[in-house]
């Protein structure tokens, strides 16, 4: 299955994204197009490990113009549910579903940066476990990253938050 505790590699610091932006690049001028793909990770760090949320994100139709990975970041080593979850990668293995496990609790930012470092896509989609996802929204995102990905350093797309309803969400 494709979950683990420890690193798949060590880690040695190279700019290797700037390096295959600019190699994709010089393929794609010497052929005379573009890649029509737009490559989307969407990472999800996860402490409550509720199945059924975590199937509807795994679950969202994917853009025939895109090539989307699921990487779940598991932030509790004691989870009870470590079967159900190589279960769950391996099920959704043709979607492309990584399942990984932290040592211990790091919290959702630590395990938002781990996600990040096993991402080899050009866009990036952070969604945390308790999202209410609808099926389109990769389709939505995708179509986001065409009108408007090039014009913004650091667009992440737009977002509904639902109405306050109390004096702590308000705030």
């Amino acid at each position: 299955p494709n979950i683990t505790n420890k690193p798949r590699y060590n880690v040695i610091n190279y700019p290797w994204r700037d390096t295959l932006i600019q190699d994709v690049k010089f393929v794609e001028n010497k052929l005379g197009f573009s890649c029509p793909k737009i490559t989307l990770d969407v990472i999800v760090p996860t402490f409550r490990t509720d199945l059924n949320k975590l199937k509807k994100i795994v679950e969202m139709d994917i853009p025939d113009e895109s090539d989307v990975m699921f990487i779940i970041i598991v932030d509790n080593p004691s989870t009870l549910l470590k079967n159900e979850l190589i279960e769950l990668s391996e099920h959704y293995l043709p979607k492309k579903v990584r399942i990984r496990f932290n040592y211990e609790n790091v919290g959702a930012s630590i395990s938002r940066n781990r996600g990040l470092d096993e991402s080899s896509s050009e866009w990036i989609l952070f969604l945390d476990d308790d999202v209410i996802v609808y099926n389109d929204l990769l389709s939505e995102y995708i179509k986001n990253i065409k009108d408007y990905g090039s014009k913004f350093c650091g667009f992440v797309g737009n977002t509904k938050i639902p109405q306050a309803t109390n004096y702590i969400q308000s705030g």
